[in-house]
């Protein structure tokens, strides 16, 4: 279970943000604060995975707070929810290692995929010894990338996650003709298990197709192929 923390002044907002992610499976606001002096209360006496934080607080600046975090080491990651739009502030953030940036007003739909973007980063980070450039492509560039992955996406099946089937999709689109389930188990660190459900998931929506392709002896070999729109 990954403990947030939540620094939002505008009770509202807070409400929003606490709603979006009970929704999602694995997480829990352990706490809340509205301004400077309470959320570096909370961080002295406990640990969070991530932190929401807002520029604009009734006591302090996110900012400020954000860069105090990074100089005593605060291991949590950040995610700036605010309305300021101006390039300083984004420039400043990103400067002081926020991984995400999400501008007010804002959809879950987009909340929810920052989110599983932190979840897949946590869990590659703590299960794999190397990680490759497409699952590093795949933490940074979460956006679908099939054109008839667009309105899918955001209603994926149990156990799926958008980072993931980004990098299968990305893994496929390399693929010069058929592949199989192994050509992706040995390109990632997923099972056989998890690459079939995506693949399944993606031969349901007309992303790809499968070929059963009869040898000399034993059984045919499943084959893969990418539907090109």
């Amino acid at each position: 279970m990954y403990r947030v923390l939540i620094v939002e002044d505008d009770p509202m907002v807070l409400s929003i943000n606490q709603r979006y992610l009970e929704k999602i499976p694995g997480f829990v606001v352990a706490d809340t604060a509205t301004g400077y002096s309470e959320a570096i209360q909370l961080t002295s006496k406990h640990r969070y995975e991530l932190i929401l934080v807002d520029i604009h607080l009734k006591e302090g600046n996110g900012l400020t707070l954000i860069k105090t975090l990074r100089n005593r080491n605060y291991p949590a990651e950040l995610i700036m929810i605010t309305a300021a739009s101006e390039q300083e502030a984004i420039r400043l953030s990103l400067q002081y290692g926020v991984t995400d940036y999400i501008l007010k007003p804002f959809q879950f739909t987009r909340f929810k995929k920052s989110i599983a973007l932190f979840q897949q980063r946590q869990e590659l980070l703590k299960d794999s010894t190397t990680i490759t450039q497409e699952q590093l492509d795949a933490l940074h560039f979460s956006n679908p990338i099939h054109p008839k992955l667009t309105e899918t996406a955001v209603t994926l099946d149990k156990g799926l996650t958008q980072p993931t089937l980004d990098l299968i999709v990305k893994l496929i689109r390399q693929q010069a003709a058929g592949f199989t389930v192994s050509d992706l188990t040995n390109a990632t660190n997923l099972s056989h298990v998890s690459v079939r459900k995506y693949l399944h998931y993606l031969e349901g929506n007309g992303v790809i197709k499968m070929k059963l392709e009869y040898g000399t002896v034993g059984r045919p070999t499943s084959l893969y192929y990418l539907i090109e729109t």
